[in-house]
């Protein structure tokens, strides 16, 4: 038991953008399909999440020795804005300063809970990009620090569900334990419970009802066993 809470401790602190990367790809291939423009996503490790275009083949993988512009992005919480990839100061030390493949660049954090959990980026590849890149930048900043908010409120329900389950798993361990305890006698062939608002632990049993003896009036009385199973 103890293993298991250490487990479900360490799937919980692990728990980051690689998550949620169905949704997160869906939702930056139908912002490229609109925008005409290429949009990829990294987690706070600064490995790709998702990614649209020439990206795409570099999903899964660590964006090693070119990631400089993001991990600025991470760090400072704040939007970034490179019209001049390869040129600016903040690309000096990548690999790809002064023969930069990218014609524009918008970045943002990705916040939750106060804290940076990865960035998204609308990345330019030719002219034609540029241009609809930066024709409407402020409204483009907008947006992308919009679907940013997107993603952290996808993570958040993400992670309260993953929180509910392991509440869930815990309290079912607390009642099986504390059926076995106050009942000892049961047989119980089957248990299947979960939490519900007014629920109580349904047990599947070969008896139809559980007669128990009352100390207090000295007499028998029967409970019935409810022979439900919850989600």
């Amino acid at each position: 038991k103890n293993l298991i809470l250490r487990l479900e401790r360490k799937n919980m602190n692990n728990f980051d953008l690689k998550t949620i990367q169905l949704p997160i790809q869906q939702i930056v291939n139908a912002i490229a399909s609109v925008l005409k423009i290429e949009i990829e996503v990294a987690d706070k490790h600064l490995f790709r999440v998702a990614g649209t275009g020439q990206i795409k083949s570099q999903i899964w993988k660590e964006m090693n020795g070119e990631d400089l512009i993001y991990k600025r992005c991470i760090q400072t919480k704040q939007t970034i804005v490179i019209e001049n990839p390869g040129f600016n100061s903040f690309c000096s030390g990548c690999l790809h300063f002064g023969h930069c493949k990218e014609h524009g660049e918008i970045c943002c954090p990705i916040i939750l809970d106060g804290e940076a959990i990865g960035v998204i980026g609308l990345i330019a590849f030719d002219k034609i990009q540029q241009q609809r890149l930066f024709t409407h930048k402020v409204e483009n900043i907008a947006f992308l620090e919009q679907i940013a908010q997107i993603i952290a409120t996808k993570m958040q329900e993400t992670k309260f569900y993953k929180n509910y389950i392991v509440s869930q798993k815990k309290y079912r361990r607390f009642l099986i334990t504390s059926i076995r305890v106050l009942f000892p006698s049961i047989r119980m062939a089957h248990v299947n419970m979960s939490v519900r608002e007014h629920s109580i632990c349904s047990i599947w049993m070969k008896q139809s009802n559980l007669s128990c003896y009352n100390n207090y009036l000295n007499k028998p009385k029967t409970y019935p066993i409810v022979a439900e199973q919850f989600l």
